[in-house]
Parts: structure tokens; C-alpha cells; sequence
């Protein structure tokens, strides 16, 4: 019916009798430098103007935030959550 096997089903039902539900839990790992407030202040900021230099947007994002991130990390943020890549004329 779902094509999926007895062990899948065995562990959802294990899981929702365990935790009440069968959502996923938060993955652990390290949090991000960019707090909410700062990918705020980039989003809000990349809409008035989207031809502005890296420099200038860490620059920007670095006023918001209470320990300064790097050019890659600015860059990384651009890439993986607001999904903007760079662009190559």
C-alpha cells in the first residue's frame, strides 16, 4: 500500500509511542553565528539594493550582530538560507 518495509513501519510506531508524535527531532550540532536579527538585517538589506559588494553587506551585518562574522560566512549564509548565489558577469 505505502511500499515500505516492516522495519520502517516497526520504528514510526516505537517513535510515536515514545515521543507522542512522529515528527523528527532537532539534529544537534553548532548554532549559527548569524542570529535571526542579523539574517533580518541582510534580507531587508539585500532588497533595497541586491548589487552590493560582500564587503559591504558583512560590514552591514556585523552593526546587527553582538561578535563579527566573516566575508565566507556572509557568503555562506547568502548561499545556503536566503538561496543567492554569486554572480559572475
Amino acid at each position: 500500500m505505502y511500499n515500505c518495509s516492516l522495519r520502517t513501519v516497526q520504528q514510526i510506531l516505537k517513535n510515536y509511542r515514545k515521543q507522542g508524535h512522529v515528527n523528527d527531532l532537532p539534529r544537534s550540532g553548532r548554532p549559527s553565528k548569524i542570529t535571526d536579527r542579523g539574517l533580518r538585517h541582510l534580507k531587508k538589506n539585500l532588497d533595497s539594493d541586491r548589487r552590493q559588494k560582500l564587503r559591504e553587506l558583512t560590514n552591514f551585518v556585523n552593526t546587527s550582530q553582538p561578535e563579527p562574522v566573516s566575508k565566507k560566512m556572509v557568503s555562506r549564509v547568502l548561499h545556503d538560507k536566503l538561496g543567492m548565489g554569486a554572480h559572475h558577469p
